[in-house]
Order: structure tokens, then C-alpha cells, then sequence
């Protein structure tokens, strides 16, 4: 789940991005609502990293402040297969 939790941030962050630089050109009337997306797609993403980012066997979360180059859970010690 590790993988698709980094991929579902990932898309929500970009997205959120892009509608923040949106809101600069857009007009009045839509600032509100690509405000309110912008909020919820950064929540999403968020969420999706502290409730998703877990080792496949254990369950167990990955340190945040970890370096991503690690290929081994850091609680059980089994391959994740793929660096996260």
C-alpha cells in the first residue's frame, strides 16, 4: 500500500498545485471553489500518507523523516521489494 499511498499524494499535491497557480488568473467568482478543491485535494493527500505508508507485512508506519532510500521495514526487517 506504501506505493499507492505515494502515488495518490503525489497526484493530490500536483493537482493542488496547479489549481493554487490557477487562482492567480482565474476570476473572482472562482477563487472560492478552486479554494476550497486546493484544500481538500492537500487533506486528501495528506491523508492518504499517514494513513496509507505502511509496511505491506507488518503494518507498521514509516518513519516521516526517514530517508526514502530504504528497501527494508525498519519494525519487522522484511524486503519491501522497492525503495519507498
Amino acid at each position: 500500500m506504501f506505493k499507492v499511498a505515494r502515488k495518490i499524494s503525489v497526484v493530490c499535491f500536483a493537482i493542488a498545485l496547479v489549481l493554487a497557480f490557477a487562482m492567480y488568473i482565474a476570476p473572482v467568482e472562482y477563487i472560492y471553489p478552486m479554494t476550497a478543491a486546493f484544500v481538500i485535494l492537500a487533506a486528501i493527500g495528506l491523508l492518504a500518507l499517514f494513513a496509507l505508508y505502511r509496511c505491506p507485512y507488518c503494518k507498521g508506519r514509516f518513519p516521516m523523516k526517514k530517508p526514502l532510500n530504504t528497501t527494508v521495514c525498519p519494525h519487522c526487517g522484511k524486503d519491501l521489494g522497492a525503495k519507498i
